[in-house]
């Protein structure tokens, strides 16, 4: 695929065209699609045809699926393992300061302000899918909502005591002493406040699991646990990729919720070919794996930012160079707001669109009704035209239908005797 102007095309037209560069196709803007194709040696533009401007258009919409499913959304678990740690180190001690709560497409976005004596106050950012320490904050709704005013009235000015990921899931909890603050990120998310003994106070929404129930007044169950392959025993860890029917990399990014990026990661650092079928490795594999697992966890992390990427560490299962970071809330923080960034711009955009196309459709309406009064105004002064330029006609056959009336002859003589009489005009 390749773009350029109608400069580029003459130059290439003109002597400098070189078939080791060919291109298969120009773009030249929305209604100007052609293609390059060799005639004789002589390159020639030719415009698309239907067939293949509709291809052209699936293969983009391909591409940008492919880009879209690449380009992380979410944290891992393996990711909040890090960050668990990070968090206790900066926020074990601080004390609730503020607490915002927003709304937005499909998320549950919340804001934790907090007092952390003898450093910079700190704030907290989460959603549905993913959580991290952030610099930016938006302004803060007028009314805040029920559950944000409720969430005020339990925790401000509570020192959080600890800090902490449920086993290897998506699930944080924060803890007062007094209360547990729960924080799931996964499927639709949730936040749920609970007592010490995780009674549940109140859930940011009601919801129903085919194991467990989210709301008011019961105890709060945690999640099916997922399998935790930085702390499972080397022989557990050998028997779960013996038990699958996937590859190496799939049995890792799923039954071990270490996701594929993750995955591969591993397998790369530990010399194994993640694409083999998991129950082919020998425990010799096994141990390989689990060492490189354990290796990523004690490392000193390195917070990394790539282009469609956010990892703790280096990958180095990938060629481009990141942008290193000094926390991993920095790099998740900057990785996020980017894209969120250009998620907000895009609806700008389509809103804009919409607003456009909305206000065409009023101008269409009114410039067809302008049209339609037009043509009566033009169809009234064409009747008064002809009205006026008969009149001396119509005013004569008036006084002889009232002359014939008086004279006592009857409607039907009246009608014969005036079609008898009529002259072309009047006719």
């Amino acid at each position: 695929m390749y773009s350029m102007d109608a400069e580029d095309i003459l130059r290439e037209s003109e002597g400098a065209y070189d078939e080791s560069q060919e291109k298969d196709y120009v773009d030249l803007g929305k209604d100007k699609e052609v293609k390059v194709v060799d005639n004789g040696g002589t390159p020639e533009i030719k415009e698309l045809s239907e067939e293949e401007r509709k291809g052209i258009e699936e293969k983009r919409r391909q591409q940008r699926a492919e880009k879209d499913a690449r380009t992380k959304k979410e944290i891992t678990s393996l990711d909040l393992y890090f960050l668990a740690r990070e968090l206790r180190q900066h926020l074990n001690g601080a004390v609730f300061r503020k607490i915002y709560q927003y709304s937005g497409r499909d998320t549950k976005q919340m804001i934790l302000g907090f007092f952390v004596p003898g450093r910079d106050d700190r704030l907290l950012y989460i959603d549905n899918k993913k959580m991290y320490m952030t610099k930016k904050k938006e302004p803060a709704p007028q009314e805040p909502p029920s559950f944000c005013m409720f969430l005020r009235k339990h925790l401000m000015g509570k020192k959080i005591r600890d800090i902490k990921q449920h086993g290897f899931d998506r699930v944080v909890e924060i803890s007062t002493g007094e209360n547990i603050l729960i924080f799931e990120m996964f499927s639709k998310g949730n936040v749920i406040l609970c007592d010490s003994s995780y009674n549940i106070i109140m859930p940011l929404e009601v919801q129903k699991w085919k194991h467990r129930e989210i709301k008011p007044k019961v105890l709060y169950r945690f999640p099916p646990s997922q399998a935790n392959p930085v702390s499972m025993d080397p022989s557990k860890f050998y028997r779960l990729l013996k038990d699958s029917d996937r590859d190496v990399i799939a049995t890792l990014a799923t039954t071990l919720s270490l996701g594929p990026e993750y995955a591969k990661e591993v397998c790369i650092r530990a010399g194994i070919d993640g694409n083999k079928p998991a129950k082919a490795i020998t425990s010799a594999d096994a141990s390989s794996l689990k060492t490189a697992l354990m290796e990523m966890d004690v490392s000193k992390p390195k917070p990394c930012v790539y282009k469609d990427m956010v990892s703790p560490f280096v990958l180095e299962s990938r060629e481009e160079k990141p942008e290193i970071k000094e926390t991993f809330s920095d790099a998740l923080d900057e990785f996020f707001s980017f894209q969120m960034l250009q998620v907000k711009k895009e609806q700008v955009k389509k809103d804009a669109e919409k607003k456009i196309e909305k206000e065409q459709k009023i101008a269409k309406k009114q410039s067809d009704a302008a049209d339609k009064w037009e043509k009566i105004a033009e169809d009234s002064k064409n009747s008064a035209e002809r009205i006026y330029n008969y009149y001396p006609v119509v005013e004569a056959i008036i006084r002889g239908i009232r002359t014939a009336k008086d004279s006592g002859l009857s409607w039907r003589e009246i009608t014969q005797k005036v079609q008898g009489e009529a002259t072309p005009e009047a006719e």
